[in-house]
């Protein structure tokens, strides 16, 4: 089942599903990446674990591409939640966004701005990959409750009167910096995959993934092939 918030997919084995850490803007590394991994654009698919935007080189027009790709699926990262709120309420939203790497869009052309725009409001705070007798979780930073299937529960039945309880997940799942430092396992789910918190190299712990390896700060790109649960490095 899916939602705005919520994103179910079901891949056929014959195909290989790869996510990708945090692009932010420094779209090179990944291009190079597909390339070595020999990634097929007519039947495999790449997911994003959220932070499309902002700190790199790209122009913003690169990210926008890359959204329009049919081999292309994306969470919601921290910055593209912080790119929504500039533009929808403006005042210490903007300040924080324009702080955190978001001044690109002072130079950017209004119509790639609305796109763009179009596009983050309606990308999903969790995506779930049932592929190959496993469920693959993806989403930016945390697993609310530490169990899968109540975060997307919630996630599905949240109603337009719901909006405080709605945040509350939400914020957790796009900003949490606190369960990348416990060993919990997260419940009802076979892999959970995050972005979020910049490292040296991929962290495992239990059946969590961190796979943000900071390429923005020339660092190298990881890549999860989820086939086998092996990491690339570009």
């Amino acid at each position: 089942m899916s939602t705005k918030d919520f994103k179910e997919l079901t891949i056929s084995s014959d195909k290989q599903v790869y996510v990708v850490g945090d692009i932010h803007m420094k779209t090179e590394p990944l291009y190079r990446a597909l390339e070595a991994l020999s990634f097929d654009t007519s039947k495999d698919i790449l997911v994003s674990v959220g932070d499309l935007i902002d700190r790199g080189p790209d122009a913003p027009e690169c990210i926008l591409e890359l959204l329009n790709q049919p081999w292309f699926y994306s969470v919601l990262g921290n910055h593209e939640d912080m790119f929504l709120k500039h533009i929808m309420f403006g005042g210490t939203d903007s300040q924080m966004f324009l702080y955190n790497g978001g001044d690109w869009i002072l130079n950017s052309d209004s119509d790639i701005i609305n796109k763009l725009f179009n596009k983050f409001i309606e990308l999903p705070i969790a995506i779930q990959i049932n592929y190959m007798n496993k469920q693959f979780g993806i989403v930016h930073a945390g697993v609310y409750f530490d169990d899968w299937q109540l975060m997307k529960e919630n996630l599905i039945a949240f109603k337009e009167n719901d909006m405080f309880a709605r945040h509350d997940i939400i914020s957790h799942s796009i900003w949490d910096r606190r369960q990348i430092k416990f060993d919990n396992l997260i419940k009802n789910i076979d892999y959970v995959i995050f972005g979020h918190n910049p490292l040296k190299e991929t962290l495992i712990k239990q059946n969590k993934f961190y796979i943000d390896t900071a390429s923005v700060y020339n660092n190298k790109l990881t890549i999860l092939k989820l086939s086998d649960m092996s990491t690339h490095s570009f």
